[in-house]
């Protein structure tokens, strides 16, 4: 019993300590003039667009993240590293950064468990995560997804060029523009792809769990140059047409 009181008595103040940390927000601005960013991040990042030069970056830390010497960014050629500590048994623990992308920088995105956003991005870019979720909205440049379960969502999209692959995930895939090539695919998981209606022409090929989870609402034209690959062989696979009424 005594053991466990102390154990209890050491949790609690821990957890204390962190509700108590201060939040803190700063940002900071690195010299970087390079066409190519490599962003190493332990910590859910969101990505925007820059309009300055160098490469400017904000964070949000609070309870343990907040601490000092608990959170690191740092800038080392081409990468850059986001850190935010959190250790033992916490009740209190979050960061995020938010990164402005230079103009005309290709960018890859690495995590494990964090989660990446981007917003009205035109730049090329590269996501790689075990189980953080990946949300891109209204972006233009070409992707690269690969997750092994953190679920996929790309919103309003006008990339031309768009491939995805999980392991063990959903995902939802709504394009505002029509791509000229998007690969989707999951071992286990749906996929949902919204296309915008009009008069595009696609090649569509794609299998799902069986005949009844594969629903195509577009005829699949075999000399189109618009191609549409998606498979889900554990799960469910819908290709449909945009409602015009619906809000993104």
């Amino acid at each position: 019993m005594t053991t466990l009181a102390a154990v209890l008595s050491l949790s609690s103040c821990g957890a204390v300590g962190d509700l108590d940390a201060e939040p803190r927000s700063d940002s900071r601005r690195f010299d970087f003039s390079g066409e190519r960013l490599i962003v190493d991040s332990g910590s859910n990042v969101r990505l925007v667009a820059g309009d300055g030069p160098g490469l400017a970056v904000s964070r949000k830390l609070t309870g343990q993240a907040a601490e000092k010497g608990n959170a690191a960014w740092k800038l080392a050629g081409d990468t850059l590293r986001l850190t935010a500590r959190c250790t033992g048994m916490v009740l209190n623990c979050s960061s995020e950064y938010t990164v402005h992308v230079p103009a005309g920088v290709t960018l890859t995105v690495r995590t494990q468990g964090a989660d990446v956003t981007a917003e009205s991005l035109p730049h090329r870019l590269t996501v790689r995560t075990e189980s953080g979720r990946i949300k891109l909205s209204e972006g233009s440049g070409d992707l690269r997804l690969r997750t092994r379960t953190g679920r996929v969502d790309v919103i309003g999209s006008r990339s031309a060029d768009v491939r995805v692959r999980s392991h063990n995930a959903d995902h939802s895939l709504t394009f505002s523009k029509p791509p000229r090539r998007l690969s989707a695919h999951t071992g286990i998981g749906d996929i949902a792809v919204t296309l915008p209606k009009g008069g595009t022409r696609y090649r569509i090929d794609g299998r799902a769990q069986d005949p009844q989870t594969y629903r195509v609402d577009f005829p699949s034209h075999g000399d189109a140059s618009h191609r549409i690959a998606v498979e889900s062989p554990e799960g469910r696979v819908r290709v449909r047409a945009e409602d015009p009424g619906a809000h993104r």
